[in-house]
Formats: C-alpha cells, structure tokens, sequence
C-alpha cells in the first residue's frame, strides 16, 4: 500500500512541470519525460512503489512469527518427549523413595510431629 506522501511526491515530480519531468525532458526529450510519467502513475496504481519499509518489517514479522510457533512447538515436543521417558526409564520405586526424600529434607517431618501434637492435646 502506498504512503501518501511518497505518491503525492512522485505525482508532482513527474508530472508535467515537476522537477524530475523536466530534468528528463531536458536530457532524454519530452517523449521519455511523458513515458517516465506514465510508469510512475501505473506503478502507483499497481502499488510497485511506496512503503518498502513497511512491506519488508511486515514480511519480517511475519516470518519471525511463523518461526517462532515451529519452535515452541518443536521445544514443547521435546520436553515432553524428555519427561515421558525419564519416567518411563526410572521405576516407581525410586520415584517413591525420592519423593519421601524430598518431602523430609523440605521439613516435612517437622510438620507431621506438630500435626500429631496437636491431635494428641
């Protein structure tokens, strides 16, 4: 999509009576000024001009986008593939026995004997 500014600039540079129209006319003849003239305005009708800038940030963040979704969903397929099969390679036993392990290094123990104490009084 054009910027305004930049068709309402080459509109009246290459018009007739614009800087670059006349520069043409001047070194190539009026014929080429009215040919440069007429590209300008079908490439502003086709939209062959204009924001560049913008076409190419909305390109780029489009495909960083898309790349973006390829790996989130390769990172998440990988992280559920690791965790399927560390639990599927490690028996439940172990699992228990570190689980307990766990649960007494965090205090747990403290916590059950103040539970109990107060069940008693």
């Amino acid at each position: 999509m054009p910027m305004p500014a930049l068709a309402a600039k080459n509109t009246d540079d290459y018009s007739p009576g614009g800087k670059i129209y006349n520069q043409i006319a001047a070194r190539d003849g009026q014929q080429a000024a009215d040919k440069a003239n007429k590209q300008v305005q079908a490439d502003l009708a086709s939209s062959q001009t204009g924001d560049v800038t913008g076409q190419v940030s909305d390109t780029f963040n489009q495909a960083l986008s898309d790349e973006t979704k390829g790996i989130g969903s390769a990172g998440s397929g990988f992280i559920s593939s690791l965790l399927k099969n560390l639990f599927n390679v490690i028996p439940w036993q172990v699992w228990l026995i570190g689980g307990l392990a766990l649960f007494v290094w965090l205090g747990g123990l403290e916590l059950l004997r103040g539970v109990i104490h107060k069940q008693k009084a």
